[in-house]
């Protein structure tokens, strides 16, 4: 898995955990990619879904087989928010 940018978030055990903002893993049968980006109380990733093509998503991560199966113009949208949202901190 590689990760950039800095992120810090408050578990409900109040514990403070640092990820990264952006992350992408190789599975054995597709691709994750991982986007901590928050935009009207809900992850973007989920906000967005509509829009992002034939993908299978969680809270924060979207799975894709191919990268034709993302809309590249939506997920350049949500890179945009986390990377806004990173560069302010």
């Amino acid at each position: 898995m590689i990760g950039y940018g800095d992120y810090t978030y408050q578990r409900s055990d109040k514990k403070q955990v640092h990820w990264f903002m952006i992350g992408i893993a190789i599975q054995k049968h597709y691709y994750s990619l991982y986007i901590n980006a928050v935009e009207d109380n809900q992850y973007v990733v989920k906000k967005y879904k509509d829009e992002l093509g034939k993908v299978k998503i969680g809270s924060s991560s979207v799975s894709f087989k191919k990268i034709e199966d993302i809309n590249m113009e939506t997920l350049k949208d949500i890179i945009d928010i986390a990377y806004s949202q990173w560069a302010k901190k």
